[in-house]
């Protein structure tokens, strides 16, 4: 399984909502319960980082607090699908903290 941690520039696991951090590391874990195995595969530049987006700097976004009205617009929800260009091949996202629309 491939499991996608967010992280902060400093590369320290970054706890608000996933949307909101600057990049993601992501590792493949295997094995069983007495035998697990990780390995590193790449860190990822969150998208919203790279474009300068809405998503890394609006406070609601770090603190996922999307209005209901909000959570429920289409273009918002896309917004967080261009998370799946570097998360899409993972299998767990590591979070604290998410919004609804991160779940979906």
């Amino acid at each position: 399984m491939i499991v996608a941690i967010p992280l902060d520039a400093r590369e320290r696991v970054y706890h608000n909502n996933p949307c909101a951090c600057t990049k993601f590391s992501l590792y493949e874990v295997s094995g069983d319960r007495k035998d697990i195995r990780y390995r590193y595969i790449e860190t990822k530049l969150n998208p919203w980082e790279r474009y300068s987006g809405n998503m890394v700097v609006d406070p609601k976004m770090k603190a996922c607090e999307c209005e209901s009205v909000l959570a429920q617009d289409p273009y918002h929800i896309s917004e967080h699908y261009a998370l799946l260009e570097v998360i899409g091949k993972s299998n767990i996202l590591i979070v604290d903290q998410y919004c609804l629309n991160t779940l979906f």
